[in-house]
């Protein structure tokens, strides 16, 4: 059986076994051929199921090749793969009118593996070298991000035909370690290494959605998030010192966001659990501000979104 299957079929049962609502298992498509998952199941107790923990993952990829300013003959091609486990300790939901109301705490870990590499061929002598003089450069940096946050969340329906979900997240505690290695041959033949830990500012997420019920064999349903995460630390950069290229200390500062749009059709037609085969169509941009030197750079990308889900 597909490792897709097995792992679906697998947290079907699991969903089935926990009762669980508002569940979310789904894969993420890109031009690429990647395929990241999203899950989130909750496990419920007491007998009116007012208070759940629960789990969540999901994984994503960005890649992204261009040129180097000033060099005709070069590659900087950019790779980050992410990783990120929240486990929601404990959360209490209640109902207040219409309105279905939750608060709780979690934590997330994230690994993440950040590469660029590439090349540049120095025609113009920029580097003090002979006129047909290339360069190859590797720099892989691994970032461990745990962070605490408190959850919040409202289901708001307005009519017979239509329902939201608002939630936030905030992480007023997060610590950052972090791991480097880099390679400029031949340039120099020291490896450029950093590592360490700090705490960072406050990173947030914000996440909305949508049905609208159709009274035919399929529903229709968006969803929209956006988060904002700062990350600082110390890396060793190339430099030219002395007359010498030499690895020096300078400091990252960025602010990194993910906004991402979907909508999705969802079958009326109820599995284990009663979650609902969806299949939707996404934009997801990732951009990142240096806070140092104010410049920005953002990727874009189409995904096909995939799965089961219970939202409502």
């Amino acid at each position: 059986m597909n490792p897709i299957k097995k792992l679906l079929l697998s947290i079907l049962i699991i969903s089935s076994l926990a009762d669980a609502e508002e569940t979310t298992i789904s894969f993420n498509l890109d031009k690429h051929q990647n395929i990241n998952p999203t899950i989130f199941i909750p496990f419920y107790y007491g007998e009116n199921k007012q208070f759940y923990s629960a789990i969540g993952y999901l994984s994503s990829n960005t890649q992204n090749v261009e040129k180097i300013n000033k060099f005709n003959e070069s590659k900087n091609a950019y790779i980050s793969n992410t990783k990120e486990l929240t486990l929601n300790f404990l959360s209490y939901q209640s109902k207040v009118f219409n309105y279905k109301t939750s608060v709780g705490i979690s934590t997330t870990f994230i690994d993440r593996v950040d590469n660029e590499f590439g090349y540049i061929h120095d025609k113009e002598n920029i580097f003090n070298h002979s006129t047909d003089y290339y360069i190859s450069f590797d720099n892989e940096i691994e970032i461990d991000i745990e962070s605490y946050a408190i959850d919040a969340d409202i289901v708001i329906p307005i009519g017979q035909y239509f329902s939201s979900r608002i939630g936030v997240r905030i992480s007023p505690y997060t610590t950052l370690r972090v791991k480097q290695s880099t390679l400029f041959k031949p340039l120099i033949s020291e490896i450029g290494t950093s590592g360490g830990s700090s705490t960072q500012k406050i990173a947030y997420s914000v996440r909305y959605d949508a049905l609208i019920k159709t009274d035919t064999f399929f529903d229709i349903g968006f969803m929209a998030s956006y988060t904002n995460r700062s990350l600082k630390y110390d890396i060793a950069q190339l430099g030219y010192i002395n007359d010498s290229y030499q690895f020096e200390k300078n400091t990252i500062d960025t602010e990194e966001t993910t906004l991402r749009y979907v909508v999705k059709l969802l079958l009326n037609k109820e599995m284990m659990g009663g979650l609902k085969p969806s299949i939707g169509y996404g934009i997801e941009s990732f951009t990142v501000k240096d806070n140092l030197t104010k410049k920005t750079s953002s990727v874009d990308k189409k995904i096909v979104v995939f799965g089961v889900e219970r939202v409502f």
